[in-house]
């Protein structure tokens, strides 16, 4: 029940953020981080994921302070989340190299992509799929730094 609620409370953020109401989102979202603390605990994906659906629209208010905390916290813990859990940490640590591109800090978002190629390695194998993805993603992250300069 509390990680659909959790989820629920993200999607209907982000709705609300979408359509004009960003500061009843930035309460939805506060309530998402605030109900998988208290019920999933802090080292569940499902916190990590909460914390940037709050970060997201803590950067759309403007809130870029707020916002890069978020994140930096949600990276930590997908960061410790990553041997036990690969996919739920792969997707956090997407969403933190979009906001950093997002941020304009692309040297950032271009770490974060490097360790998402090393983690799909480790994970997964040079063979698979997902590795052959993280890799072009981290390509075309490089050549798109490379045409800004």
């Amino acid at each position: 029940m509390s990680l659909a609620r959790v989820r629920d409370l993200c999607r209907e953020a982000q709705v609300l953020a979408d359509t004009g109401r960003l500061q009843e989102g930035r309460r939805l979202a506060a309530e998402a981080v605030a109900t998988s603390r208290a019920h999933l605990g802090e080292e569940h994906y499902a916190h990590a994921l909460s914390l940037c659906s709050l970060g997201w629209l803590e950067h759309l208010s403007g809130a870029t302070a707020a916002a890069d905390a978020l994140y930096e916290r949600a990276e930590t813990l997908a960061q410790t989340l990553v041997a036990d859990d690969y996919e739920h940490a792969r997707v956090v640590l997407e969403h933190a190299v979009v906001y950093w591109q997002a941020r304009g800090a692309g040297q950032h978002a271009l770490a974060l992509e490097r360790e998402l190629v090393q983690f799909a390695r480790e994970c997964l194998g040079p063979d698979h799929p997902r590795y052959l993805t993280a890799r072009a993603r981290l390509t075309a992250l490089e050549e798109a730094q490379q045409g800004e300069c």
